[in-house]
């Protein structure tokens, strides 16, 4: 029988949750203001809609771990943690209240205590095995993580969710053939469990587990045949097998389904270049950035077929200008657009660029660069400033000044920290900012 004690306990917990919401973020706005919301980073609409899951099912710790999640990846930690303490404080004997306060803890330890804490309360429960397997993961203890995973799943009691959330744990740490063994058992479970499903296939896709991507993205469809996104899982499958044809008319699928589809139009670009057709590959690849111009891939495989496949020095110099205005402080792009230059016999420019990717250095994303024929060896060594760069500036054309004065604010930021690349960014800015500032501008525009 529940006390009453018990009962008030549980309603605090809910009511301080509830007011922490409405402090921290007023009142949830209408339908049509959220989007305007999101767009401003104040109130994502993944998270007020999590809320409401939440206060209408306060006791699913499955819930509130994807909430933390989404509160998270939302930089949204503060208010997390307000949330947290304060239904802790309300109820330090409550289990949820115990659970989700360990959520929040940067110290091992402490988390660790709070979650035997809980098992002590919740012995038959398996959610504290499985935050205790994903610290073990967290410090790549794989026989620790795997001995609490089992014990987690022991409990479970073939719940679904457990098994799905062991299994991100797994990929979480990039374990990925354990996390694709437990997505299969969450789906061996529960066929049609969307979330197991899709996370699965795209962990296949990241393997290199080509069949199983296929076999699963055709279990995607079926579950929801108009959907444009499993559409392109599918056809990643069927590509990566060498059935590009098969691939190219699931693509096609794909952007009927949801147009304008920036990976879709890539995914078609790569069918065609595995054949050797690069120009219709490149027509493909420029779709997807025209599209979706914060898509990475189709700027630096396009950037590979001019300058390496196709030698159009020309557009490899124009590709890359235009990728600089999405990531500017990516040194490939640098470096291609000055090895192009020096091709084209136009050194002071390129000695801007060379400069510019010393500045910058290698991005994160070197090791997919260099996947692309090797390109970013072959970009030119940066070298100091000298009276030569200064030149080269007053040489670059109009359309490359007026990019640049935009995203050098941009480089000054990526190197704040680094004395000497910062200073060497400044001098090069105001040089960029004083050439860009003499050139005719059009009647009624301003010069920046």
């Amino acid at each position: 029988m529940t006390t009453r004690p018990n009962i008030i306990r549980f309603l605090t917990t809910v009511l301080t949750f509830a007011l922490v919401a409405q402090v921290a973020f007023a009142q949830e706005p209408a339908d049509d203001e959220k989007q305007k919301l999101t767009d401003k980073g104040r109130v994502p609409k993944e998270i007020l809609t999590l809320r409401k899951k939440l206060l209408l099912d306060m006791e699913n710790i499955e819930l509130h771990r994807v909430y933390h999640r989404a509160m998270r990846k939302h930089k949204m930690l503060k208010p997390l943690q307000k949330e947290c303490t304060d239904s802790y404080n309300a109820a330090p004997e409550k289990p949820l209240a115990v659970y989700i306060y360990s959520r929040i803890q940067d110290d091992i330890g402490k988390r660790k205590e709070l979650l035997s804490k809980y098992i002590a309360m919740e012995p038959k429960k398996p959610w504290a095995y499985v935050d205790l397997g994903e610290i073990a993961v967290g410090s790549k203890n794989l026989d620790e993580a795997a001995k609490y995973f089992a014990k987690a799943e022991q409990l479970a009691d073939k719940k679904v969710g457990v098994f799905c959330e062991i299994a991100y744990e797994y990929q979480r740490g990039n374990f990925l053939e354990r996390a694709i063994e437990f997505y299969e058992k969450a789906i061996t479970l529960e066929a049609g469990h969307r979330e197991s499903l899709e996370k699965l296939t795209s962990v296949c896709i990241k393997a290199g587990q080509n069949e199983k991507t296929v076999k699963y993205g055709d279990m995607l469809i079926r579950l929801e045949v108009k959907n444009g996104w499993y559409w392109n899982m599918y056809g990643i499958g069927l590509m990566n097998t060498g059935k590009n044809d098969q691939a190219r008319t699931v693509f096609l699928k794909a952007l009927e389904l949801k147009p304008k589809y920036g990976p879709a139009a890539y995914n078609l670009g790569v069918t065609y270049f595995n054949e050797g057709n690069f120009k219709t590959a490149l027509d493909w690849f420029r779709k997807s950035t025209e599209w979706d111009p914060h898509y990475y891939y189709g700027w630096t495989k396009g950037g590979h077929i001019l300058y390496k496949r196709l030698e159009d020095w020309k557009g490899a110099v124009e590709h890359c200008v235009a990728a600089l205005k999405y990531f500017p402080t990516d040194q490939w792009f640098y470096n291609i657009i000055a090895a192009s230059l020096l091709n084209l016999k136009r050194e002071s420019e390129a000695n801007i660029y060379q400069v510019l990717g010393g500045i910058v250095r290698p991005s994160a994303m070197q090791g997919i660069q260099d996947g692309l024929g090797g390109l970013f060896d072959e970009g030119p060594p940066a070298s100091d400033l000298d009276q030569k760069t200064f030149e080269g500036v007053e040489l670059l054309p109009t359309e490359h000044l007026k990019v640049l004065v935009k995203v050098m604010p941009a480089i000054m930021k990526h190197v704040e920290h680094k004395a000497k690349m910062h200073a060497r960014a400044r001098s090069l800015k105001e040089a960029i900012d004083k050439a860009y500032d003499k050139r005719p501008k059009a009647p009624g525009k301003s010069s920046r």
